[in-house]
């Protein structure tokens, strides 16, 4: 792989803001790290922005997202799993990064299905061993936080800090500070 960084492993989460189909349209966000604490499942509290604003700033941590705007995809329940090679290979190759393992960790269910074409996707322009390519869900079925309050969620860091950004993205942002943002990775329709 020459010119480019060689790692151990890369850690990706995924999530959405879950509003395909509005104006606005669907955030779909990649959390990125090299840290294998990361991938650690462990029950984490109802969206932190001290807390994500943390991790952001903490090395070897990014993101990427995508924009879907176009009306069939809210009625895709695949989403995330259908974008997230794009945005995986857009990372990999803007920081020049190889790496042997990559462990995806993804928001809710994803058919077998999906799952296969992900791989498919990845192996196309990733060159590792396709047993070194791992992909499991999380769906959000937390316990209730201290008091009773809020969700909190069991699934790997990378997961819990995609839902985040997803979240900010979307209520923080205008359509127009979202196209033109430097994580913003276009999908091409297919």
């Amino acid at each position: 792989m020459l010119g480019m960084e060689k790692r151990g492993c890369l850690y990706v989460g995924g999530d959405d803001s879950n509003h395909a189909g509005d104006s606005k349209g669907e955030i779909d966000v990649a959390t990125f790290s090299l840290d294998p604490t990361d991938s650690i499942v462990q029950y984490l509290s109802y969206r932190s922005k001290e807390k994500l604003d943390a991790w952001l700033k903490l090395q070897n941590r990014d993101y990427r997202f995508a924009v879907l705007t176009a009306e069939r995809y809210k009625h895709i329940g695949q989403n995330l799993g259908n974008t997230m090679p794009d945005l995986i290979e857009a990372y990999i190759r803007q920081k020049r990064l190889w790496t042997p393992y990559i462990k995806i960790y993804l928001d809710g269910d994803l058919e077998e299905r999906t799952k296969e074409e992900m791989k498919e996707k990845l192996l196309s322009f990733w060159r590792g061993n396709p047993e070194n390519l791992t992909i499991e869900t999380f769906a959000k079925r937390g316990k209730k936080g201290k008091g009773g309050r809020g969700r909190k969620h069991h699934c790997p860091a990378v997961v819990y800090y995609a839902d985040s950004l997803a979240h900010r993205l979307y209520e923080e942002k205008t359509f127009e500070e979202l196209s033109i943002h430097e994580k913003l990775i276009v999908i091409k329709d297919k």
